[in-house]
């Protein structure tokens, strides 16, 4: 864990709980838990994705779930009455037969709520990049009203 992470974290939250867009990009890949911690250390919500998304899209068809994993996230991160709230671990969101543009919709949801994004990914030239080039969840995102920590 990294400290300066978690202090970074802090000082950054007034600012971006300001903005329309409240998104908070951590990326953390060398030690890979700040998020985890910093939500322990401010008794925020830490949401781990792809177990809670999973769990509540589980009994969907597969051809019915790029219909319902909106709503189902949307549901995931309403059940918490906090303005912050800490998410890791959506991989499951790049599935390409989901069919959604992950980043768009944690940004879309970030109007409502402060969101603390564990990004697990790569970045290189203001550029957000998930996966390697050949993999079917390859993607690269522009950097677009983040606040990035690194």
């Amino acid at each position: 864990m990294n400290i300066h992470f978690l202090e970074q974290i802090a000082k950054s939250i007034p600012d971006v709980s300001q903005r329309y867009f409240k998104q908070i990009y951590v990326y953390d890949y060398k030690y890979g838990n700040s998020v985890e911690r910093f939500s322990e250390a401010h008794s925020f919500p830490y949401i781990n994705i792809n177990i809670k998304l999973s769990q509540l899209i589980q009994d969907t068809p597969i051809k019915l779930r790029t219909y319902q994993i909106t709503g189902a996230l949307q549901q995931l991160i309403d059940a918490y009455s906090d303005k912050v709230i800490c998410l890791d671990y959506y991989e499951l969101l790049f599935e390409p037969s989901l069919a959604v543009d992950p980043l768009l919709l944690i940004k879309n949801i970030s109007r409502n709520k402060t969101l603390i994004v564990s990004w697990r990914g790569k970045i290189a030239d203001n550029t957000f990049i998930h996966a390697e080039p050949g993999h079917p969840e390859y993607k690269k995102y522009l950097m677009q009203d983040t606040y990035i920590i690194k």
